[in-house]
């Protein structure tokens, strides 16, 4: 496992234990330190002092995407597993994935939970079921979510180049992961290891919750993409329309309403059918924040198998839709699959 870090001195100690309290035990642990100057290097140390498999390798600051590329160069077993230093793994994470991997996979993907600063669930993450060549499915909807559910085969993460370090280059980084991750599902198939087997924390003011600077690394991520032929146009179209509907609605959400209208009229312009249709879902929504929700708890004390959260209000309109369009790129997928 590989988990880049900088100035992660708050919570890389609880990432770190959730590491090492892996039920999958030939398991490697490498830090990078990104030339941090808080206590990231001292905590990693202490950490790794006390693991015979685990150790610290230190560089100056060049951004999560050389850190990880730095673990995956550094790495001696078959399989890699990135890790954030703010998220955590479930006990059984590794070991299920590793049970889930054909030799064919490039990937294996679970599902994750989202977390606060002080590690208690707040929310489920999509459950989504797709599997074997999945390059299409991910280009319309970044279903795998975050980095730190991936198990990849370090042969294919090293055939796809690994991560992509140009995008923070040109002040545009955001979206190394999805880049990542599209490369690997061209280059070989997923599989899954259903459960919630992360947790994803979500940090007010992270480049995650900054939906205008991922819309801005997305479209520098996406001329990086052989986006040739029919069905691939057609992924890509869905997938730019979503997520201009992801900023609108962000946007819409803390009142913006002026500056949602731009991104919401693009996606409109460019997919009408499921634009209209969102607007079902989010008139669907107008009462999901009053749903009741069990206490928050700590990510460690929840069955992996077991839904935490209350749905969220669903469209069923949307949902057809949803569902027609993926069944339509599975079929492309079969189609193009050598």
């Amino acid at each position: 496992m590989i988990v880049p870090a900088f100035n992660s001195a708050a919570t890389l100690h609880d990432t770190l234990a959730s590491a090492a309290a892996q039920s999958y035990r030939t398991l490697e642990i490498i830090v990078i330190d990104d030339g941090s100057v808080d206590a990231t290097a001292r905590i990693a140390a202490e950490f790794c002092a006390g693991h015979p498999h685990a150790r610290l390798i230190s560089q100056s600051n060049q951004g999560v995407a050389a850190a990880r590329n730095r673990g995956i160069a550094e790495a001696m077993g078959e399989f890699v597993a990135p890790l954030d230093a703010d998220d955590l793994w479930h006990p059984d994470k590794i070991a299920r994935q590793v049970a889930a991997a054909g030799p064919g996979d490039a990937f294996v993907y679970c599902w994750s939970r989202d977390i606060d600063a002080q590690g208690l669930v707040w929310r489920d993450g999509p459950r989504r079921h797709h599997e074997g060549q999945v390059f299409l499915r991910m280009l319309a909807e970044n279903f795998i979510g975050n980095g730190s559910v991936l198990l990849v085969r370090r042969a294919a993460a090293q055939a796809v180049g690994g991560y992509d370090g140009t995008l923070r280059a040109r002040g545009r980084a955001g979206c190394e992961d999805i880049l990542f991750q599209l490369r690997l599902a061209g280059h070989g198939p997923a599989a899954l290891a259903a459960g919630y087997l992360v947790g994803y924390r979500k940090w007010d003011g992270a480049m995650s919750n900054d939906e205008g600077a991922m819309v801005r690394s997305w479209r520098a991520a996406r001329r990086k993409l052989p986006l040739t032929g029919r069905a691939t146009r057609r992924a890509d179209r869905w997938g730019t329309a979503r997520r201009r509907l992801h900023f609108a609605e962000g946007l819409a959400w803390r009142g913006m309403w002026l500056a949602a209208i731009p991104p919401a009229a693009a996606a409109l312009a460019s997919d009408p059918q499921r634009g209209l249709t969102e607007i079902g879902r989010l008139l669907a929504r107008r009462n999901e924040r009053s749903l009741p929700q069990p206490l928050p708890v700590p990510f460690e004390t929840l069955d992996p198998d077991q839904c935490w959260s209350a749905p969220r209000a669903s469209c069923a309109r949307l949902d057809l839709l949803e569902q027609g369009r993926n069944d339509r790129l599975a079929r492309d997928e079969a189609a193009i699959s050598p």
